[in-house]
């Protein structure tokens, strides 16, 4: 039996974390073996919940968003700039929401053909406990999902 399998868009989802980013090497050798023209890095926010003892203003809150969301395009704009040294052409994105959700909605608005996220990065920025993540990815995604598993501490 033949298969004629042919990925042109990739996602990689990130949260800053060392585990998450042990998928690099895999996406630079898939990239490369399939001419993969559209290698996009997403970052995910997700909603900021507040228990605080002092109250905080809709404008505290807001400006925290914005610190956390320039703080996530910069480690994407670094991980990008590290892909394209190795030959890969990056595109990026900074989504807002919960995490899986917006992996599997990113993946249907944009095309994707191939998921590319690494298993148990229980750190980072996005705070993700992305064991669980990586697993609602890939009940849900009506695209191919590559799990990564790393060796890498968190």
């Amino acid at each position: 039996m033949e298969v004629n399998v042919m990925y042109k868009k990739m996602l990689v989802p990130l949260d800053g974390s060392a585990l998450a980013e042990s998928v690099l090497p895999h996406v630079v050798a898939i990239a490369k073996a399939f001419n993969i023209a559209d290698v996009w890095l997403l970052g995910v926010i997700e909603p900021i919940e507040f228990h605080a003892v002092e109250p905080f203003s809709w404008a505290d809150i807001e400006n925290l968003r914005k610190q956390h969301e320039k703080t996530v395009e910069e480690y994407i704009k670094h991980i990008a700039q590290r892909l394209e040294k190795e030959g890969v052409a990056v595109k990026s994105s900074v989504e807002e929401g919960a995490v899986a959700e917006s992996i599997l909605k990113f993946t249907e608005s944009r095309g994707i053909d191939l998921i590319v996220m690494a298993t148990h990065g229980r750190s980072g920025i996005g705070r993700w406990v992305y064991g669980s993540v990586a697993d609602k990815v890939l009940r849900a995604a009506k695209t191919p999902v590559l799990l990564v598993r790393s060796n890498a501490s968190t």
